[in-house]
């Protein structure tokens, strides 16, 4: 009587290298204008995956937590409770925080490591400068201006 159950040899299948690619490719985007690179086509413009890194770093400390609720609790920087503190010193300090805090949660695991502040105060922003090292090693320097202070 034939088997009503096929028997055959289940095949091996290679392992995957886990992580080998940390930084994924994504389109470009313009902060200065706030919209989507486009080419002479008018075609969005992709980026590598380090650039789109970086932006991720950008647009995470430009948005406020808790300000939009597509967003877990982790994504964005508390801007506006740094710049409520009393004096610069404790701003800074709070800013610092809230920067470092916010990028290495990042939910990809791509930033290493957040350092070396520098902070200069105009009548109504604060231009924040940092350096970001990926989980790759290399690091990058970043500037960017928070209005409200």
């Amino acid at each position: 009587m034939p088997e009503i159950f096929p028997v055959f040899d289940v095949p091996e299948i290679p392992a995957q290298e886990v992580g080998t690619q940390r930084y994924y490719e994504s389109m470009l985007f313009d902060f200065n204008i706030g919209d989507f690179v486009r080419d002479g086509s008018n075609k969005v413009v992709r980026c590598d995956g380090k650039t789109a890194w970086l932006q991720w770093c950008v647009k995470t400390v430009l948005t406020q937590r808790f300000s939009c609720l597509a967003y877990n609790s982790d994504i964005g920087t508390e801007l506006e409770e740094a710049f409520a503190e009393t004096d610069r010193q404790a701003a800074q300090s709070s800013l610092e925080r809230t920067i470092t805090e916010a990028l290495l949660a990042d939910p990809a695991g791509r930033t290493q490591c957040v350092k070396n502040f520098s902070f200069a105060w105009g009548a109504d922003h604060v231009d924040v400068s940092f350096e970001v090292t990926g989980v790759e090693g290399s690091t990058e320097q970043l500037s960017i201006e928070l209005k409200g202070g």
